[in-house]
């Protein structure tokens, strides 16, 4: 291949090549949760797409075209049934472009799609330390990234998609598994639910990074209040499992190696609220007969920060 990155907008022949290859075997993507989506107006002579599912369902049609044999796709965006619903998509856009029967069972029958989870921390680029992590691993590294050393990703598929993806042979945390329901809520309540019901707020309160919120004694009761008493009510694990998830979510939070920033955190905030605590939100009010305060504070400070976001707020909640 001639390059190690390649930049859809700038690379878009040599993208092809790859997709044409017969090297090929995986494509995994990391979009962020608004980037699965469908737009009715894309056309397929739109190069490249807007929408990464467009784009792979163009990619994925040259591959067809091409003879090549098809893909394990695994989507790892906090999406329910991520790989499902791109692979609608990619359906639909067959249908939108009259790309024919052939390659619609292409899709559903020779390309595997995967639903995935994935749980690591990871804050981009260091910036501060750049220059001496050059000098120790003593190369220059542009795509450097830095991240926790908890790290998990849990595969729904078959033994034959395992074996095609099979880096859990090396030692690494991938588990496969036939339903990976109860774990993807467990992480997207908890985790990620936890950094979407505080950071707002946080940052509105003059913090920038996780780990000094959760040092603050009234942050740290803050989410503790709306994990243990909010969240973990409306999930069907075990209350000891649960706590000892959420008890391990905010020692990862406190780690003094990681500056995770909040604005980072905050991008695509109105999407990350719908998967992330509204689910949370109906559960505890269907479940408890009440609205969740901790949960809908959360959802005041995303209206307002999305509204005054250069104004500032104090926290107040009833301990």
């Amino acid at each position: 291949m001639p390059h190690a990155v390649l930049i859809q907008y700038a690379d878009c022949s040599a993208l092809i090549n790859v997709a044409t290859s017969k090297q090929l075997e995986i494509i995994i993507s990391n979009i962020t949760e608004a980037g699965i989506a469908y737009k009715s107006e894309e056309k397929q002579s739109d190069v490249p797409n807007t929408t990464y599912p467009a784009m792979l369902t163009d990619l994925l049609y040259c591959r067809f075209s091409a003879g090549r044999r098809g893909v394990l796709v695994l989507p790892v965006e906090l999406i329910e049934s991520n790989a499902d619903v791109l692979k609608s998509y990619i359906l639909r856009y067959a249908d939108d472009w009259r790309l024919g029967d052939g390659f619609k069972s292409y899709i559903n029958n020779e390309c595997k799609f995967c639903c995935t989870l994935v749980d690591r921390i990871v804050t981009g680029f260091p910036s501060k330390d750049y220059q001496q992590i050059s000098n120790r691993l003593g190369y220059e590294n542009n795509f450097i990234t830095v991240c926790e050393p908890y790290n998990s990703w849990i595969v729904q598929g078959d033994k034959n998609c395992a074996n095609i993806f099979s880096l859990h042979k090396a030692g690494l945390n991938i588990k496969w598994c036939d339903d990976l329901s109860p774990y993807r809520e467990r992480k997207v309540r908890i985790l990620n639910g936890a950094h979407t019901m505080s950071v707002l707020s946080a940052y509105l309160r003059d913090f920038d990074i996780v780990r000094d919120m959760v040092n603050d004694p009234l942050f740290c009761a803050y989410i503790k209040k709306g994990l243990f008493e909010e969240v973990i009510p409306t999930l069907n694990l075990s209350e000891k499992e649960l706590a000892d998830f959420a008890e391990s979510v905010l020692e990862r939070f406190s780690n003094p190696f990681i500056d995770h920033k909040l604005l980072d955190i905050s991008l695509n905030s109105v999407s990350k609220f719908k998967s992330r605590c509204l689910p949370t939100i109906l559960d505890y009010k269907k479940i408890i007969g009440k609205l969740p305060h901790i949960l809908c504070f959360a959802l005041a400070s995303l209206i307002f920060f999305t509204t005054a976001n250069t104004a500032k707020m104090i926290i107040y909640f009833t301990g």
